[in-house]
């Protein structure tokens, strides 16, 4: 299975996801699974995001969100639009 991996640093408590994120990172790398991304930092775009639900199985995401939608850089990365390419 293929995995992509997406934390943002835009905020104070992403950047703390961030941090946390890097073990998630260092498993995935070291399990049966293969890492089609690690959209890390100013990485982490919708239209990055979007390409990778288009060919990878799970997305993890270490970040901001509300009700409707994945939050990164004053914006949604996922959000009701584009969640079913995943």
């Amino acid at each position: 299975m293929t995995v992509a991996v997406v934390r943002p640093n835009d905020t104070s408590a992403a950047q703390t996801l961030y941090a946390w994120a890097q073990d998630t990172v260092n498993h995935v790398g070291k399990s049966t699974h293969a890492m089609s991304s690690d959209l890390a930092g100013n990485s982490a775009t919708r239209s990055n995001v979007e390409s990778e639900m288009l060919t990878c199985r799970a997305v993890f995401f270490f970040g901001e969100g509300d009700w409707d939608a994945l939050l990164a850089h004053n914006g949604p990365i996922v959000d009701k639009s584009n969640v079913g390419k995943a």
